[in-house]
């Protein structure tokens, strides 16, 4: 909750550049580097290295075409906080496993850029995130997938297939619950 960037407009206004600084508490100077991910999960020790019991911030724009309500999936490592247009949309401050898809939140985005900064706590360990929206003219599925005696089954893999075609596949989370997105609607 203690936002680390007041002194530089809080967390909900700051729009860093690559080569902006700010200054701890303690006197250590940190930079905002621009970095580019490999793949769709930022993964922050490749980014920046290993620090236990560490916050990070990461900012970027997102680019639409059109007013749109969103869902977007969240996959974290550890605690995350989000916000876009300068609202926080998103806290889950809990430790948890670099599941993907594991938790979503609607949020109302505006033509043209946003303005989004994610929050990420690391406990220990691994240290990454990830994000990904799908528009409203989606469908949703959730369910819980559970063993023969009814115990529920954590990281299952659950596949939606059309035509015998992945359309995605998902993650059930630590008490076997999954949430798939799909876009585009269409078919049976």
């Amino acid at each position: 909750e203690h936002d680390f960037l007041a002194d530089y407009g809080g967390e909900t206004n700051i729009r860093p550049e690559a080569g902006d600084i700010v200054e701890t508490k303690d006197g250590r100077q940190l930079t905002w580097i621009s970095y580019e991910s490999p793949s769709f999960r930022v993964n922050f020790i490749a980014a920046v290295g290993r620090y236990d019991a560490a916050t990070i911030y990461a900012f970027s724009y997102i680019d639409v075409d059109r007013d749109d309500n969103t869902r977007m999936l969240i996959g974290k490592d550890d605690g995350m906080a989000t916000w876009i247009n300068g609202k926080k949309v998103y806290l889950n401050p809990r430790i948890s496993p670099p599941f993907l898809d594991i938790d979503s939140f609607e949020v109302n985005l505006k033509s043209g850029l946003n303005p989004c900064l994610v929050k990420v706590f690391n406990g220990f360990g691994d240290w990454a995130f990830a994000m990904k929206g799908y528009p409203a003219d989606r469908a949703e599925i959730r369910g819980m997938v559970i063993d023969e005696t009814g115990t529920p089954v954590p990281l299952a893999a659950v596949r939606v297939e059309q035509n015998q075609e992945r359309i995605v596949q998902v993650q059930t989370d630590e008490s076997g619950q999954y949430f798939a997105s799909v876009f585009p609607v269409g078919g049976t």
